[in-house]
């Protein structure tokens, strides 16, 4: 097979894409095998499209050389505009969304698209004093952990002054990791709401103590709000209302989000979407983004006391409050 074409790329998973790489090939040293996509934004496979073709980030078995995007819309097809006026009247007619997608090929804004963040909601922090901190955290090594930072002054807006990420690192050196961002901008002893896997033991020492010994007292570790739900619709609100801003630098946060799609088996939720086997897209930022914004609540207490493990008042605290009380860190 020396070409291929696929219409309608955004309507497969890159599994797809990946089969038809793998068998395209030819001995005819004149021919360089191709394959041919058309797309439209949206769709379960508007991740790995934009990816590879529109935001242009490859993993190390993959050679930017061979891949080229075409930007089309449809004002390039003037046969098309000149003969059928009433089509291009429906496209301008469309919702916003549908608009950016079929009228201006926009693929940051598109149909099914979960969040759309607004230009308002980018932008420096500078939250009143005094702030609140707390964080965000979702596991991960083979796919990304993700560490979201939040802050909150008395003017109640939410802000997001920095984030951090990375792979294949081991827990310890991933809570030194964190403690070493928040030691250089003079924050400590901060909840930090956290996916419950990292409480999960199953059979082996739990991830958190691992974490918890590498964040010493900079921070504390809790069970964060992990409903889905209740998460996509506070983050929709803080968007909506603008109270949120996140600092422009924080660039694979606010691709996150604006590439998260609505899940279509509850259009309350939006999608599960994993990261490859480079680590490369997923919703591991996101997931981090909602532990942390649905953490605002419990971020205004003060922090509660620590506990050895090993004592009778933590496993009475443990047993009364049915939950991870947060750990010293330096019993490990």
């Amino acid at each position: 097979i020396e070409d291929v074409s696929i219409d309608e790329a955004t309507e497969h998973e890159e599994e797809v894409f990946d089969e038809f790489s793998s068998i395209i090939r030819t001995t005819n040293t004149d021919i360089k095998p191709t394959i041919f996509l058309t797309a439209n934004p949206g769709g379960i496979g508007h991740q790995w499209v934009m990816r590879k073709f529109v935001d242009r980030q490859f993993n190390t078995r993959e050679d930017p050389k061979d891949y080229a995007f075409v930007q089309a819309n449809v004002y390039d097809n003037q046969r098309l505009v000149e003969a059928n006026p009433e089509y291009l009247k429906k496209l301008e007619a469309l919702p916003p969304a549908l608009k950016s997608m079929y009228l201006y090929g926009d693929w940051h804004q598109f149909a099914g698209q979960a969040f759309t963040v607004p230009d308002e909601c980018i932008g420096t922090p500078a939250p009143v004093k005094p702030v609140v901190y707390w964080g965000g955290f979702d596991w991960g090594f083979n796919h990304p952990y993700s560490f979201v930072l939040f802050a909150k002054g008395q003017d109640y807006r939410l802000s997001v002054p920095v984030t951090s990420k990375g792979r294949k690192e081991e827990p310890f050196n991933v809570g030194k990791s964190i403690k070493e961002l928040l030691t250089s901008l003079q924050i400590n002893q901060i909840p930090i709401f956290s996916g419950h896997d990292i409480f999960r033991s199953d059979g082996r020492r739990p991830i958190y103590k691992e974490l918890a010994a590498g964040l010493g007292a900079s921070a504390y570790l809790r069970e964060a709000t992990i409903d889905r739900v209740q998460g996509t619709q506070a983050i929709r609100t803080a968007l909506t209302t603008k109270r949120l801003i996140i600092d422009p630098k924080n660039e694979d946060l606010i691709a996150n989000l604006q590439r998260m799609l609505i899940n279509p088996k509850n259009t309350e939720d939006v999608l599960k979407v994993d990261a490859n086997d480079d680590g490369l897209g997923g919703d591991d930022m996101y997931d981090a983004f909602r532990y942390g914004v649905m953490g605002e609540m419990q971020a205004s207490e003060p922090p509660p006391k620590t506990f050895d493990m090993n004592s009778g008042d933590y496993l009475l605290q443990k047993i009364e409050t049915s939950q991870n009380l947060p750990v010293n860190p330096w019993e490990y």
